[in-house]
């Protein structure tokens, strides 16, 4: 039997800010464990954490540009790990949190100038 042990999800939010008014991107790398514990946050399903990762202060309205995902369980008394993954942002999952197309290429492209 599988029993998770957490979800690591990291990767880029980029998009137009609150305050400046203007494009910017951060990176994130949040970790999410069954029942929560110290410095990780507890494990709902994906669109709740992908809510948890967009809902982040000036980057409300950023959107995810590119991110990875690792999941780690323990089966039969011995640990597995699923090494990182590309999440797909066409994904039907994803689609309310993928960034906008101009933010995704000003993101790219290395530029940020309105």
């Amino acid at each position: 039997m599988k029993n998770l042990q957490s979800v690591e999800i990291s990767g880029v939010l980029a998009g137009k800010i609150w305050m400046p008014s203007c494009y910017a991107w951060k990176d994130f790398n949040v970790k999410f464990v069954p029942g929560g514990y110290h410095f990780a946050r507890e494990w709902h399903g994906m669109r709740d954490a992908l809510c948890d990762i967009t809902n982040d202060g000036d980057f409300q309205s950023a959107g995810i540009v590119e991110a990875c995902i690792k999941v780690t369980w323990q089966e039969d008394n011995k640990r597995s790990t699923v090494l990182r993954n590309e999440l797909n942002l066409d994904a039907k999952l994803l689609q309310g949190f993928k960034a906008d197309p101009e933010a995704a290429d000003a993101y790219f492209c290395g530029g940020f100038e309105e």
